[in-house]
């Protein structure tokens, strides 16, 4: 707003000075012209703030498996619940390769909600590769991602809510500034 205000300060000591075009309808053309631009340098000015926090925030923790006999359901396809298994239990070694004791003693997590796309099916002896980041933390929030992977295909993907408690009170507790630090460095 403030450089709108400037350039259109600019243009009319210009004009005055020059004594040229006094027409309205120019003048009109001029501010909304600048009014453009101010919303394009506004727009992408979020835009690549939100680009840098997304790349800040997304930091992959990978895991590689194999599909077992136990996985497979009577289709002959990894079942469905396999796959939140390992959604969960990708999850619990993110946490732990960035957590210690000392916070795991005073905070646990919790899923709230899950929402699961199943894309493709896994089968047997299949070479299977998760990836899970935060995508965001706020409050007593963490949304998690996950992507299951065969080749580079995407076989599944998943957004969790997890919510953060006190392990004392089984309460929920606000993130604190030493996990969000964890998830930050």
């Amino acid at each position: 707003m403030f450089y709108l205000l400037i350039c259109l300060f600019v243009y009319v000591i210009t004009m005055r000075l020059k004594e040229q075009r006094s027409n309205l309808l120019h003048l009109y053309k001029i501010v909304y012209l600048f009014y453009l631009q101010i919303r394009l340098f506004i727009c992408l000015h979020f835009v690549i703030i939100n680009l840098f926090t997304i790349f800040e925030i997304m930091k992959i923790y990978t895991y590689n498996l194999t599909v077992k006999a136990l996985d497979i359901d009577a289709l002959n396809h990894v079942n469905n619940v396999i796959y939140l298994q390992w959604i969960n239990d990708i999850s619990i070694l993110h946490w732990n390769s960035l957590s210690n004791e000392s916070i795991n003693k005073k905070y646990i997590w919790v899923a709230s909600r899950h929402e699961i796309d199943y894309i493709k099916p896994a089968f047997l002896g299949e070479k299977i590769t998760i990836n899970t980041w935060i995508e965001t933390l706020e409050g007593v929030k963490s949304i998690r991602k996950v992507e299951i992977l065969r080749n580079n295909v995407l076989l599944a993907k998943s957004k969790t809510t997890w919510v953060l408690l006190d392990a004392k009170t089984q309460r929920l507790a606000r993130i604190p500034t030493e996990i969000l630090d964890i998830f930050n460095s």
